[in-house]
């Protein structure tokens, strides 16, 4: 889960400065120290680093959008945001190790589609195995149709966490 926490916080820095930077690439993939596959003989595993790849790829082609902190007691957490026509991608990465935070996002107007994708641990050492392939994996844990943005205040985003929101705007 650590390595899946430092890749999505690059990652956000790299789309980030996307206006300066035009391609970024991962040089190695499998087998590797931050490894998206791990092998062994003819198994393999797909590790949380993968599932951060597969969460991030929402933000292709977007524009970035500004993200405005208002609390200054944020120094265990990361927002990107990037949108689409109408839709709003939001990544919140909460990487202290025992402190749940609350977002409140701030929209005006109807959402028609609201959805939160997780991917967290218990223990930053947590990680996928050939016994356990499926142990840490992303999952959308929250979906809501036509919601009030007075309604999105309060969101949890657990310690140790990497959450990427769907915003579908009216």
């Amino acid at each position: 889960m650590r390595d899946a926490i430092t890749t999505a916080i690059v990652l956000d820095i790299l789309h980030s400065n996307a206006d300066k930077v035009k391609m970024a690439s991962m040089a190695q993939t499998i087998n590797v120290l931050n490894a998206l596959i791990l092998t062994n003989g003819e198994q393999f595993v797909l590790t949380p680093v993968y599932d951060i790849f597969k969460m991030y790829k929402v933000h292709r082609n977007n524009d970035v959008l500004d993200v405005t902190i208002t609390d200054e007691n944020s120094d265990h957490v990361k927002f990107f945001a990037s949108i689409n026509d109408k839709i709003i991608y939001l990544n919140v990465i909460n990487f202290d190790l025992t402190e749940t935070i609350s977002v409140d996002i701030d929209l005006p107007g109807l959402v028609l589609q609201y959805q939160k994708e997780e991917l967290a641990a218990n223990d930053m050492h947590e990680t996928n195995t050939f016994e356990d392939p499926n142990h840490l994996r992303a999952v959308i844990v929250e979906q809501r149709n036509n919601v009030s943005a007075n309604e999105l205040f309060d969101i949890s985003i657990k310690p140790m966490s990497v959450s990427v929101f769907k915003i579908v705007l009216g």
